[in-house]
Parts: structure tokens; sequence; C-alpha cells
């Protein structure tokens, strides 16, 4: 088997076991969102309103786990004897959790769409740019903590202190479309890549 194939098939058991209990956290959240908020006829600011409040959450529930199956000494003990870098499993790892973290949002604004609301593209970069600082930071956080609980609770404080704190964050405020700002998210969207890729070879230093 070659060493693509080595890979695809762990990300696939992944996938299987351990991500799909994550995957339908996030998706129930996206689902709860239309009963949490009126979806219909919003405009742009307006529909920055969901968009900014749920999503972010997704990050969280994404890539704050993408370590947590090593936790277990069974897996971690398989993980060990595989051919297959660690490296390699942690960064396929992160890149169908950003997948999906990409695709709910939009999942979100499409159906938005559906419901006459107005939606441009900027509001999903932002939803993911959000998302993406968020996860990034649970990431780094159980890299750092190795432990689960910690990791979790380092970016939902962060999401708190945004309703606290608002514009003072200048360009990591979370909610700054929804407050009628029209500052580029994507100083958090590059903030976040940072700390997911930093967060990946402190893990693998760790576990060698």
């Amino acid at each position: 088997m070659t060493a693509s194939k080595r890979v695809l098939t762990a990300a696939r058991l992944d996938l299987k076991r351990n991500f799909l209990p994550h995957l339908c956290l996030a998706l129930l959240l996206v689902l709860l969102t239309p009963v949490l908020f009126g979806l219909n006829d919003l405009d742009t600011q307006g529909s920055a309103v969901p968009l900014e409040l749920m999503m972010p959450l997704t990050g969280i529930l994404l890539l704050t786990p993408i370590f947590l199956p090593e936790q277990d000494p069974a897996v971690r003990d398989v993980v060990a004897v595989r051919s297959v870098p660690l490296w390699q499993i942690y960064s396929a790892r992160a890149l169908y959790s950003l997948l999906f973290l990409c695709l709910l949002p939009a999942l979100l604004i499409l159906c938005m769409g559906f419901l006459r609301s107005q939606v441009t593209p900027d509001l999903w970069l932002a939803a993911v740019s959000s998302s993406l600082l968020l996860g990034g930071l649970g990431a780094l956080s159980y890299t750092l903590t190795d432990n689960i609980a910690a990791a979790y609770m380092v970016p939902v404080l962060y999401y708190v202190v945004n309703f606290g704190l608002g514009s003072k964050l200048g360009a990591f405020w979370l909610f700054s479309a929804m407050s009628g700002s029209s500052a580029s998210k994507l100083p958090q969207l590059f903030l976040g890549l940072l700390l997911l890729a930093v967060s990946i070879p402190f893990r693998v230093h760790e576990k060698t």
C-alpha cells in the first residue's frame, strides 16, 4: 500500500470512529440556528447575527479535538506502530475538519438565501474566519495543556470576552459584522491558520 493510500485509510477510519460525533454536534448547532433566530427577510447586518453568534462555535467543536483520539492508550499504541507518520495523520484530520468548517456556514447561508435574506460572500468569510480563530485556539490549547476541558474552555472564554470588550479587540472582534463594521476578518483567518499549523508539530514533538 502506498503512503498516500495509508494516510487516506487512516483518515477514513478516524472520520467514522472519532470525528463523526463532533461533526454531528456542529451540524446540530447549524440546525438549531433557524429555531433560535428568525432567518427570513434579513438585511446584511441582520444576517450577520446568526452567522457570527453560532458559526464560530462550530470551529471549537471541529478543531479542538483533532488530537483527542490519542488520549486513549489503545489508540495511541496503534498509531505508534503504524507506518503512517503522526504529522500526516494530524494534518489529514485538520484538513477534513477545515473542509466541514467551511461547508457548515455555507449551508446556513444557502438556507438564508432561500428565505430571502441578504447574504454575501463576505459574511461566509467572516463566519469561517471566526470559526477558525476559535478552533485554532482550542487546538493549540489542547497541545499545550493535554487537557480537553481546558482546551474547550480557552476558546469559549475568548468568545464570552468578545461580548464585553467588543470593538476594543480590533481586527479580532468576532461580532464586528453584526455591529455594522466593515472591518476585514482576514487577520482572524490568518491567526487561526497559524495557531492550527503551530499546534501540529508541537503535538507531534510531544508524542515522539
